[in-house]
């Protein structure tokens, strides 16, 4: 399970007259958050699972927009995973409209 969250924007103070003018600053790196559960395996399971899931992540990360916060939620299925089945889910996150850039549709996410 992925969640992505966009990063809330710091509130931006205006400069006073003794500071310059700062020019805006690089866009934050895209951030990722690995939670994986005793009830996924032992140490040596969950280890594995945060060690795929970074490598998948390390790799792709240039395709991301900036700014994100994508937290990785390993369920119980992730223990026995593969690189190709950890990478298949990355890619799926890839697909999403969200961070393919497509507009959403304003229903969506509601109950």
């Amino acid at each position: 399970m992925v969640f992505v969250l966009p990063r809330l924007p710091v509130p931006e103070q205006s400069p006073t007259a003794s500071e310059p003018a700062a020019s805006k600053p690089d866009p934050q790196p895209t951030r990722l958050g690995i939670t994986v559960t005793r009830k996924v395996g032992n140490a040596v399971v969950r280890n594995r699972i945060k060690r795929l899931v970074r490598e998948v992540f390390r790799q792709h990360r240039a395709r991301l927009p900036p700014g994100l916060d994508i937290v990785w939620v390993a369920k119980q299925q992730a223990a026995g995973a593969t690189f190709a089945a950890v990478l298949d889910d990355f890619e799926a996150l890839l697909r999403r409209p969200e961070l393919v850039g497509a507009a959403r549709h304003p229903d969506r996410g509601k109950r």
